[in-house]
């Protein structure tokens, strides 16, 4: 679970829960709004972001459920053959993820397409 402003970010094997802290609104993220896989294992916020791990993938975007982004294989980072466990964010905007071959951190990027914090790249 991860308070957010007026909102409650919960995770769950059917995907990613959105829900007003009055309980009135419920809103649920699946693979046809963006997610790599239905099951959440965890969620995390950084200063700009908000980052989700799921069973096929990590993927971040801003508070406000826009400017979704898949984290993508680049030198250094290929996540295609580890079971991803865990995710925490650190200081300065950065994530460490931890794997089943190990744990790496991540710092913030700035995409040239989007001229923002993404990973896209």
């Amino acid at each position: 679970m991860l308070p957010d402003d007026d909102w409650l970010w919960l995770c769950s094997d059917r995907g990613l829960i959105r829900l007003s802290q009055d309980l009135s609104v419920a809103t649920v993220w699946s693979q046809a709004e963006g997610l790599p896989d239905q099951r959440v294992i965890g969620i995390t916020r950084t200063e700009r972001l908000i980052w989700v791990l799921t069973r096929n993938g990590v993927l971040s975007f801003k508070p406000d459920g826009s400017q979704l982004h898949l984290l993508k294989p680049r030198p250094g980072l290929d996540l295609s053959g580890v079971q991803l466990r865990g995710i925490s964010a650190l200081a300065d905007d950065k994530i460490q993820l931890s794997t089943s071959t190990g744990i790496g951190t991540l710092a913030k990027l700035i995409c040239p397409p989007c001229l923002m914090l993404c990973n896209c790249i």
